[in-house]
């Protein structure tokens, strides 16, 4: 026996329209879409039964007619890229690869109070997979990279040096202010610059 079958997800409320030869109330069903609904959201799942019959072409006769009087290709209320024309299997066929990249894009992912309150606590004291993290030496076909990247474009105004690499190079040296003679780290002499040109704009 096949059954024409139509799912409907109880916390999202998404449907899906579809066929089987199992227990319709047990078989989940084979959307992409659909089962990435049931993996995140679970399977509280209401199941409908449209048509059962053990001739094909009915079903397929069925199922064509609901997919079009429901729209369920067009609409975001059904997880189908298809109608149900009782293919199954590889659908890859007869997809729509734009339409369906469409049909995702602005898809609601309805959240409720409990569920961000449940993410929020699940988070909390977890520590940042790359806190304490450092990066190892950097390869000279990394440093190559970073100089094609930067190639052409205008450097700060404060930019005291043309290394790639920041200050390190100039660790433990000093560097003059020409107009008040004090001594800084160079990183620290580009701040002094800055502040000492919105003073003498005010």
């Amino acid at each position: 026996m096949i059954t024409l079958y139509v799912k409907t997800h109880k916390v999202t409320g998404l449907k899906y329209l579809g066929k089987t030869e199992k227990d319709p109330y047990v078989y989940k069903g084979s959307g992409i879409r659909w089962k990435r609904e049931l993996k995140k959201y679970g399977n509280d799942v209401a199941t409908e039964i449209l048509f059962e019959s053990e001739n094909f072409e009915e079903i397929k006769e069925k199922g064509l007619y609901y997919s079009e009087l429901w729209n369920i290709v067009e609409s975001n209320e059904w997880a189908n890229f298809i109608e149900e024309n009782g293919s199954g299997g590889d659908t890859s066929a007869y997809r729509d690869y734009k339409a369906i990249s469409e049909k995702m894009k602005g898809v609601p992912r309805p959240r409720t109070k409990e569920h961000q309150d449940a993410l929020t606590k699940s988070l909390k004291g977890q520590k940042a997979w790359n806190k304490g993290l450092k990066t190892g030496p950097v390869s000279e076909e990394t440093r190559k990279k970073h100089t094609l990247a930067r190639t052409g474009k205008k450097r700060g105004k404060y930019t005291l040096h043309k290394e790639p690499h920041g200050f390190g190079h100039l660790q433990d040296k000093k560097s003059c202010c020409l107009c008040c003679r004090k001594e800084f780290d160079p990183g620290n002499l580009a701040k002094h610059l800055r502040k000492k040109e919105n003073e003498s704009t005010v």
